[in-house]
């Protein structure tokens, strides 16, 4: 069975509404591992310890390593297979995240 929730936009978090309702998301699994990535602990009322904040390594030295590591176990903590991808490109100046994730069923 597919998670659904609703849709929200990808920065903002707005609701999206159309025609005064809702819009639902058929395949929500892009939307809750965003969450889990960007959120904080805390910021779940069920959940308190889930979060990885990515904010909070904005600014910090990039140890691909520990954040590789937090990433797998925030998403296998939820219910992913995951296997993240994490590297510095030092031509752009950027930290390239890709989850690699996978809802267990």
């Amino acid at each position: 069975m597919a998670v659904t929730d609703i849709s929200i936009t990808s920065f903002e978090g707005d609701l999206i509404i159309s025609e005064g309702d809702f819009i639902i998301n058929r395949s929500s699994d892009q939307q809750h591992i965003h969450d889990i990535l960007s959120d904080a602990p805390g910021e779940w009322k069920r959940t308190p310890l889930l979060g990885l904040n990515l904010k909070a390594y904005q600014y910090g030295p990039a140890n691909t390593t520990i954040l590789q590591r937090n990433m797998k176990i925030m998403l296998t903590s939820d219910g992913y297979q995951s296997n993240p991808i994490v590297e510095y490109s030092y031509q752009r100046g950027k930290l390239l995240i890709d989850p690699k994730a996978v809802r267990i069923k």
